[in-house]
């Protein structure tokens, strides 16, 4: 485990602690090379001793490090030390998006559009190099000292997803973030990340997300069946022009939604252009009156807020000069109010334009812009060559899994639509895919213990995935909430389930005493939250005890007993184990034992 102090590579000297959670703890270092400081996030060692993870971990980080964009943190370096693999990346002396809004409450409308406006162009650049980022999350935007927007973690998630480990409390991608189709357990694609991009937006425009449950899956059901709150309706101020491009930002299907980050990112341009554009002083004398205008110039700004260095704000306009006296004033003839009229009629029809182009997109009329394709034939392809060619082209491959003897495992033998067809960028293609393992049906285990569970998991030959932990106001504490796949579903044997455990109702937070007023202290940039470690199991020593010794102990450790064969007796000695003594796990993890009985004691 890295401490501080430790020097990685012989190169980067640990100082302080950013951050810590359930993968790897962020640290501050110093480069003793450069003399500078920079980033460096280490892997908790059950990640780092799995190397199908660190094989993965390597290569997301080496596509993570090809990306160079202003607003993506920069990936400098990759090693792997005694403490640990690790990622060294540009160090960012500021705060994420998520302490800011928690802090200081909604931004202002043009502040919110441009931070998002920034982070759509660090997705546009991602995509362009096939990286999707699946993790798109106020935490994961970083503002800096000098009000640079940068976004961290590209990639890193899929890395995650591939290893399927079953560490406590790790949740691949926020659920609050995910879009439609990663909750029901589908591929993420560029548009999901615009999907994630559009609840950051409206949770930089109202303070809240706009889904909220007891239970991660409860989220996940809200998201899929039910509309996200108007803007508006919670924020009045916000221009009906801002609330449009979120909405169609939050799009329930993929192909509605903006077709890339960069059309998303050209939106929001196109609501700050219009509103740096809005004439002042004389000029806004001669518009019309506000009900001709668009809806989002009618909207009243909000009331002012104390915020933080704002450098996603627009250059405040010029003042119209004050007005001498003389006989053109009073008469209403100077040839300046004309020009001022003109000028204010052209931009009142310029921004009417662009406000009717927003929402005509939206609409459900809108024709299919430049994000269409054509599909070709995945037929006969191994399932992995099409998934890449599909990703290139924008569009997603869902599998259907048919037990086949005739075919090689992994090979397409259907789709729909069929090749030839044209779709847009952001579809859904599903394909039938050969296994040559046997389809079990996913069973039914919401209600059931912890152990139960994995016992009906294990049953039918398929293997417990990823646990993770909520609040629920119903289902007792250890018992499932849900899983990634519905029960009945058909899946090769040996897939991997991952599932929800309630941790019970959620407790009532004890009101905080009024604090004496203070002197305020200088303001110092505030460190990343450090979130408290999830619980784990050292694994005792079993081989050697007694039958009824290791049940006992089991309990004791909250591990679950599977044995191998029948059942044995209390007086059986347990001969092997797995995980082996030592080994760190989450509660409730699969403990295989072997025993059998004792060697018959032979008379002198």
């Amino acid at each position: 485990m890295a401490t501080l102090g430790d020097v990685l590579g012989g190169r980067y000297r640990l100082v302080e602690v950013l951050g810590q959670g359930g993968v790897a703890t962020v640290y501050r270092a110093t480069d003793s090379q450069l003399g500078r400081d920079v980033a460096v996030k280490v892997l908790r060692p059950e990640y780092g001793h799995d190397p199908d993870f660190v094989a993965r971990f390597r290569q997301e980080a080496q596509a993570a490090a090809s990306l160079s964009h202003p607003n993506i943190v920069g990936v400098y370096d990759f090693g792997i030390d005694a403490d640990g693999p690790y990622i060294v990346m540009e160090y960012i002396d500021g705060e994420d998006v998520a302490t800011l809004v928690r802090r200081n409450g909604p931004l202002p409308p043009r502040q919110a559009a441009r931070l998002s406006a920034e982070v759509a162009h660090a997705l546009a650049a991602a995509h362009a190099r096939g990286i999707v980022h699946r993790d798109v999350k106020p935490g994961n935007v970083l503002v800096a000292a000098d009000g640079r927007v940068k976004v961290t973690d590209f990639g890193i998630a899929r890395a995650w997803a591939d290893a399927r480990l079953t560490l406590p409390g790790v949740t691949l991608g926020s659920v609050h973030y995910m879009s439609p189709e990663q909750a029901l357990g589908e591929q993420a694609t560029e548009v999901s990340d615009v999907y994630s991009l559009g609840v950051v937006l409206y949770e930089l425009l109202t303070g809240r997300r706009p889904w909220e449950g007891d239970t991660a899956a409860a989220v996940a059901m809200a998201r899929i069946g039910t509309p996200p709150p108007r803007v508006a309706d919670i924020r009045p101020g916000v221009p009906a022009t801002l609330d449009a491009i979120d909405r169609r930002a939050l799009e329930p299907d993929p192909a509605a939604r903006f077709p890339s980050a960069g059309a998303l990112a050209e939106a929001l341009e196109a609501f700050l252009a219009e509103g740096a554009a809005r004439p002042t002083g004389a000029a806004a004398a001669a518009l019309p009156a506000a009900a001709a205008l668009p809806a989002a110039a009618a909207v009243p700004p909000p009331a002012p807020r104390a915020y933080p260095p704002d450098a996603y704000a627009a250059p405040p306009s010029r003042p119209a000069p004050a007005a001498g006296p003389g006989p053109e004033e009073s008469s209403g003839t100077s040839p300046w109010i004309w020009v001022a009229g003109l000028l204010a009629l052209v931009i009142l029809v310029l921004s009417g334009f662009v406000v009717y182009r927003l929402l005509s997109a939206n609409g459900p009329s809108a024709t299919p812009g430049p994000g269409t394709v054509t599909l070709p034939s995945f037929i006969d392809q191994a399932f992995d060559n099409a998934n890449a060619s599909a990703q290139q082209l924008g569009v997603v491959l869902q599998p259907t899994y048919v037990k086949r003897n005739d075919r090689s495992e992994g090979t397409i033998v259907g789709q729909d639509p069929p090749a030839g067809t044209e779709v847009t960028q952001g579809s859904t293609v599903r394909v039938d895919v050969v296994s040559g393992k046997d389809l079990v049906k996913v069973p039914s285990l919401v209600g059931l213990t912890e152990a139960e569970a994995i016992r009906a998991i294990t049953s039918v030959r398929l293997t417990p995935g990823v646990r993770t932990e909520s609040y629920d106001p119903a289902i007792p504490a250890g018992s499932v909430i849900g899983t990634t796949f519905p029960a009945g579903l058909d899946v090769p044997t040996g897939t991997a389930i991952d599932y929800e455990v309630s941790k019970g109702p959620e407790p009532t937070p004890t009101p905080s005493p009024t604090p004496s007023p203070t002197p305020s202290p200088t303001p110092t940039a505030e460190p990343i939250a450090t979130p408290t470690p999830s619980p784990t199991v050292i694994v005792g020593s079993y081989v050697g005890l007694t039958v009824a010794a290791a049940k006992a102990q089991a309990t004791s450790e909250g591990l679950v007993i599977q044995w191998q064969g029948a059942s044995p007796a209390d007086t059986d000695i347990v001969t092997a184990q797995n995980p082996g003594p030592g080994e760190v796990v989450p509660p409730g993890s699969l403990l295989l034992l072997a025993a059998s009985a004792p060697a018959p004691t032979v008379a002198p």
